[in-house]
């Protein structure tokens, strides 16, 4: 039996316009293939029809970061936790984001406009 493939999708309105950005690396490879950093419909609906599953994701606000017994942090996403690894993955396509999050300390809260996708 085959995995079922799933492309994670964030729907972000600019200036009116819906622009549908891939969130996973399934999502990313779809882009990819496409030529684009951002898919479009049409390529949702192309998916649908190969059987791929897609699903919207929402940007969560990142909310602190926190220490952790083994030394490292955690940063806090709603109700989850991830590692800066996970969030630098997640969020590599945002170099403002990448920039906080390379200098963010324990006992940070995230700039109110930024926004981050959850870890990978």
């Amino acid at each position: 039996m085959a995995a079922t493939v799933v492309l994670e999708i964030e729907v972000k309105s600019i200036y009116g316009v819906n622009k549908i950005y891939p969130v996973n690396q399934a999502a990313k490879t779809l882009a990819n293939i496409a030529g684009t950093k951002t898919l479009s419909e049409q390529d949702i609906i192309d998916a649908q029809s190969l059987g791929l599953v897609v699903v919207e994701v929402a940007a969560r606000k990142l909310e602190k970061v926190i220490n952790v017994p083994e030394g490292g942090a955690l940063f806090l996403v709603g109700d989850s936790a991830f590692t800066r690894k996970e969030m630098e993955e997640a969020n590599a396509d945002d170099p403002d984001f990448l920039a906080w999050l390379a200098a963010a300390a324990v006992g940070d809260v995230c700039p109110g406009a930024t926004y981050c996708r959850r870890g990978a």
